[in-house]
């Protein structure tokens, strides 16, 4: 891996739960793109995605454009990009249909 790929990237562990107020918060800050690594064995079909416009704030449901709600399928052992709606706003939280220990989250600057 290139020095310039590590330097715009960054990588870390976020716990998915099947409740908001369970989820780890992710600052998405100003990343333009990422992915999201389901870990083996999960038993997790789907990630719905909830906004806030501050750490720790209210959480909402996200919605694009489209007025269609931000909601992925996902499978174990896989690794999946980030919804493009997501993009733009400061924090997320993904909330899966089945608990979840942890996920690898990276999230690209540029």
């Amino acid at each position: 891996m290139s020095d310039a790929f590590e330097n715009k990237a960054r990588v870390r562990t976020v716990s998915l739960n099947t409740a908001a107020s369970t989820t780890d918060e992710i600052e998405l800050g100003m990343a333009v793109r990422g992915e999201i690594h389901i870990p083996t064995g999960s038993s997790a079909t789907s990630i719905t995605w909830w906004s806030s416009s501050e750490a720790g704030g209210t959480y909402l449901a996200c919605y694009d454009s489209a007025n269609a709600a931000v909601t992925q399928t996902v499978a174990a052992a896989r690794a999946h990009s980030l919804p493009a709606a997501l993009f733009g706003r400061k924090y997320v939280k993904g909330v899966v249909d089945a608990a979840e220990a942890a996920a690898i989250l990276v999230l690209q600057t540029d």
